[in-house]
């Protein structure tokens, strides 16, 4: 179970990575954009439970997954059937499962 969670938060950071990419092609909003500073701490938190895959940093990265899934929400570049995966793919990651 926890290295198919921990591939899932992989699959979906390359994912998150990609759509930056295609944000900046497209000028959408600024609520679209995936700026260094969000990149950088989203990256720190995946790196962060990569290393040590514990309940609070399983939280942690959750929290913040939830929040990014939340800004793109309204953006040309999600349809609503990928925020909804993302969503429930999310929803179904148990973090004490790492206790």
């Amino acid at each position: 179970m926890k290295n198919f969670s921990l591939k899932l938060l992989l699959v979906l950071f390359i994912a998150v990575g990609l759509s930056g990419c295609e944000k900046e092609e497209t000028s959408l909003s600024s609520n679209c954009e995936f700026t260094d500073a969000e990149y950088n701490a989203y990256y720190n938190l995946v790196t962060k439970f990569s290393a040590n895959p514990t309940v609070a940093n399983c939280n942690a990265l959750k929290q913040a997954s939830f929040k990014l899934i939340d800004k793109f929400k309204n953006c040309d570049v999600s349809t609503k059937e990928q925020i909804t995966q993302l969503t429930q793919a999310w929803n179904s990651i148990d973090c004490n499962d790492f206790d």
